[in-house]
């Protein structure tokens, strides 16, 4: 009784041992975490700094063509990645393909493939050239909303979880949200 009793309590010294390394290592992450933090913050308060000065420096209120430059570069990267999830998520429940399809269709748009990376049909150079007139072309879209047809069906809902932290369920019959917002930053448009 007494050697079960020893072998507990060393378990238990153990545990705790092991216990307070993990905190300690959650402590540390902690701390890094709000060095992080801290930096990014300065960071975007002196981006914001040199905004300001540049677009003073041009005598303009409205965005440069840098910064709507910027700011579809990074809409298709996240497009690009977003797209990357959508495969991996068809790749992982093949029947997902028909499901996206038809709301990928009463959206206007086509659904993504393998093949379609922006990288590998773009090079920098000319997307830069385009930039302006991609953006321009985008805006009006979302601008302009189209009926779109609810007779179609929807079948059993199922969801798949695509890592975003995101919950969304929309009632049969309804566009999705994520499909009326990609319209704007979506590269699979149909022509």
């Amino acid at each position: 009784m007494s050697n079960t009793l020893e072998g507990l309590l060393q378990e238990e010294k153990v545990l705790n041992e092991g216990i307070e390394r993990t905190q300690a290592h959650v402590l540390s992450l902690n701390k890094d975490i709000l060095s992080q933090e801290e930096k990014i913050n300065r960071a975007v308060k002196q981006c914001a700094k040199y905004t300001k000065e540049i677009r003073s420096g041009k005598q303009s209120t409205e965005k440069t063509f840098e910064e709507r430059d910027i700011e579809l570069r990074e809409l298709r990267d996240f497009n690009k990645s977003i797209n990357k999830m959508l495969l991996d998520a068809m790749e992982g429940n093949p029947e997902l393909s028909s499901i996206l399809q038809i709301h990928f269709t009463q959206a206007g748009l086509s659904l993504p493939s393998p093949s379609s990376t922006p990288s590998s049909r773009l090079s920098s150079k000319p997307s830069s050239a385009r930039s302006s007139a991609s953006l321009h072309r985008s805006s009006n879209l979302s601008a302009s909303s189209s009926p779109r047809s609810q007779s179609v069906s929807s079948p059993q809902m199922k969801t798949v979880d695509l890592g975003l932290g995101l919950s969304v369920t929309s009632p049969r019959g309804s566009q999705p949200s994520s499909a009326g917002s990609s319209r704007s930053s979506s590269k699979c448009k149909s022509p």
